[in-house]
């Protein structure tokens, strides 16, 4: 019997060691530590998700460097891009009264500008324009339009050069009995656009 109850209460000792390391080994578990923060990828994350501001179209336009271009000796006048030059215009050109041509290897354009007397034309801007449109086989017309609170007319024909043909936009204006025009020789899908930008600065 005596050996029995020392049995029994080894075992009861035993039970009691047990449930004591557990307990209190549950209570000595160590605690997880975080790894330090990879401050390279936060860095890299940081850098990706920063926003760029790239060039838009009109800062680039803005860029541009433009100046003013008096029409012949009239009160007229455009704003154009500074690359153009201006080229030489022939005896023949001078005497179908053209005053200037200009010309740019960095647009799609090129333009010519006359300057003429009224005498020996229609008397009226719509009239002029109709009779200019329809000797060049105009293939759009507008004889009353206005640009910047001054009248124009304009048309759209094909032109002629070196043997190869281009759209021809001629906008048409008058001063003091005279009439001015611009020929906008068009040479891209882009050019249109262009000529948009330049005519709408005329300006008197």
């Amino acid at each position: 019997m005596k050996s029995w109850k020392k049995k029994m209460l080894a075992l009861a000792l035993c039970l009691t060691a047990i449930l004591c390391l557990t307990a209190c080994g549950g209570n000595n578990t160590p605690e997880q530590t975080p790894p330090p923060a990879d401050t390279n990828t936060d860095a890299a994350e940081a850098d990706a998700n920063t926003d760029t501001a790239e060039p838009t179209n009109t800062d680039a336009e803005a860029q541009v460097e433009t100046r003013v271009l008096q029409l012949g000796t009239s009160a007229f006048s455009i704003t154009i891009p500074a690359h153009f030059v201006e080229g030489e215009i022939t005896e023949e050109d001078k005497a179908d009264d053209q005053v200037a041509y200009y010309h740019s290897d960095a647009t799609l354009i090129d333009f010519d500008v006359y300057q003429f007397s009224k005498e020996g034309y229609a008397d009226t801007l719509a009239a002029f324009v109709a009779e200019e449109a329809a000797d060049n086989d105009a293939s759009e017309v507008v004889t009353d339009a206005e640009i910047n609170g001054i009248p124009v007319g304009y048309y759209r024909s094909v032109g002629e050069s070196d043997g190869v043909e281009y759209d021809v936009i001629t906008y048409a204006f008058e001063d003091n009995g005279e009439y001015l025009e611009i020929d906008f020789w068009l040479d891209g899908d882009t050019a249109q656009a262009e000529v948009d930008a330049i005519i709408q600065t005329l300006t008197k």
